[in-house]
């Protein structure tokens, strides 16, 4: 009796894991990811094998954030694909470049498509220098901090050295 009984509550347990994982596999086809897509120029050409960046905002910049990329094609074209429903900051990594407009925050929701997420790069600057103490000598892991007149730094410019 005792077996039988024991039997029949493992037959149903083993039913209901059945049916909950049925039930949490077809919800998780349903979640359609989203896409961030748009066209990187520079000087009204395309531009070609550009990396785009969509990094998640929710994390506040930490080590966890998460970040999403894809390669500009031949037309300069990209799309970043399977996003989870956030907010985004999209940048590039490329030498040399940087955006000369702000994308600002891009809001994904479930499924959405967002297109038209345009970038148009320009030349950047570069500062080159050498640190060194009173005597000469090199100063090694000093930091250094750049800071334009007025404290008004143009547009896609970077602080972080």
């Amino acid at each position: 009796m005792v077996s039988s009984t024991r039997r029949a509550i493992t037959c149903i347990l083993l039913v209901l894991v059945t049916a909950v994982y049925l039930q949490a596999q077809t919800t998780a086809e349903k979640v359609v990811s989203a896409s961030i897509s748009g066209k990187a120029t520079i000087k009204g050409e395309p531009a070609v094998r550009v990396m785009v960046l969509a990094n998640d905002v929710r994390e506040g910049g930490s080590s966890n954030t998460r970040r999403y990329r894809a390669r500009t094609d031949q037309t300069g074209s990209y799309r970043i694909t399977n996003l989870a429903a956030g907010t985004y900051e999209i940048s590039t990594l490329t030498p040399a470049l940087v955006p000369a407009n702000q994308s600002g925050s891009v809001v994904v929701s479930e499924g959405e498509q967002v297109e038209d997420v345009d970038l148009l790069l320009v030349p950047g600057a570069v500062i080159t220098g050498k640190i060194t103490d009173s005597e000469g000598e090199p100063v090694i892991g000093q930091e250094v901090k750049i800071t334009p007149l007025n404290n008004q730094f143009p547009s896609g410019f970077s602080t972080s050295l």
